[in-house]
């Protein structure tokens, strides 16, 4: 959001700065199209930059997913594992500007006791917060085949 509030700053100091020469050279000129033109270029500004923030916006709130690199990755790190049988789905996304949440519907080894599960949830998202250090959340749903 940096570059959000940046580009705010720049739109509105742009906007003041074109207010004040359009309002000097009205009074110099006693011309009011200078007044005219100075409000419509800053309004125009001014949409830009609101279309500009809206697309930011729209995008921290409908959520992005991860890369494609980076799923193979988070894909290899969970398949990892012999006691995980298959992925049945994987899903990967951004939780607001610099979060990740990711959920994993994965079939695992029938042989399995509970402790061996609860240590092998453990060791998955260990190894997968040591990939990817913004990690917010990891959700996994367990199947047996």
């Amino acid at each position: 959001m940096v570059k959000g509030a940046f580009f705010r700053d720049v739109v509105g100091t742009t906007t003041s700065v074109l207010g004040l020469i359009a309002i000097i050279a009205y009074e110099i000129f006693k011309l009011t199209i200078f007044d005219a033109f100075g409000a419509i270029i800053s309004a125009l500004l001014m949409l830009v930059g609101s279309i500009f923030l809206i697309i930011q916006a729209r995008a921290l709130i409908t959520g992005q997913t991860l890369p494609d690199t980076d799923i193979s990755q988070l894909k290899e790190i969970i398949l990892g594992d012999e006691a995980i049988v298959a992925i049945n789905s994987l899903v990967a996304i951004y939780y607001g500007a610099h979060e990740i949440l990711i959920e994993a519907d994965l079939d695992i080894s029938e042989e399995l006791t509970t402790v061996q599960i609860e240590k092998l949830l453990d060791l998955l998202e260990m190894r997968i917060k040591e990939k990817f250090a913004s990690l917010h959340r990891v959700r996994v749903l367990l199947n047996s085949p």
